[in-house]
């Protein structure tokens, strides 16, 4: 990804960083100098979010798999 930015010549250079690490989605939100501050006001508890968290992994890996079946063998396989 930093590859093409250079050769596209992307402004924004944290973004392949932020991709790779992940952005948070609790506490201070991300400020670039690319867009106008724009507060939201959280729309959950840490707590909230915290005790919901072993539903909402267990409801991705579904979500995984029926996507994977399908997706079918071809394309879960390297080309």
């Amino acid at each position: 990804m930093e590859a093409f930015g250079r050769r596209y010549q992307v402004e924004d250079t944290h973004v392949p960083k932020l991709c790779l690490t992940g952005m948070p989605i609790i506490g201070k939100t991300l400020e670039s100098p690319f867009y106008l501050p724009d507060h939201v006001p959280a729309a959950t508890t840490i707590s909230e979010l915290l005790r919901t968290a072993p539903m909402r992994r267990l409801k991705t890996i579904g979500r995984v798999k029926v996507m994977a079946r399908s997706g079918g063998l071809p394309l879960s396989m390297d080309s």
